[in-house]
């Protein structure tokens, strides 16, 4: 079909942009965070941790999809601006898990 201007009209559309993938990059780094978060308390309290690790695993096991989901959700709100992404993944996923650590400690 032609418009006007003999131009089909196939050819007076943009072309679509594709969006950039937040999910792969903010998920990676959820879970990148998690597991650098997992091995603080081995550092803090040193081989004692896996004693206490085997009676709570099921919390902390259930911050993995958390974590994924944070990195996921910050990476989206920064508008993918990776180092801020970055900083704020990390601070709020280590805060995350040491929070559950510091609850299960004092229960």
């Amino acid at each position: 079909m032609l418009n006007a201007a003999n131009i089909p009209s196939d050819k007076t559309r943009q072309p679509e942009r594709e969006e950039s993938s937040y999910a792969f990059t903010g998920g990676v780094l959820g879970f990148c965070f998690y597991w650098l978060a997992f091995v603080i308390p081995f550092f803090v309290y040193g081989l004692n941790t896996p004693f206490f690790l085997l009676y709570t695993w099921p919390f902390f096991l259930a911050l993995m999809p958390v974590s994924v989901l944070i990195g996921i959700a910050i990476h989206r709100l920064v508008s993918g601006r990776l180092w801020l992404s970055v900083m704020l993944t990390g601070s709020l996923v280590v805060l995350l898990f040491w929070q559950v650590f510091l609850m299960l400690t004092g229960w």
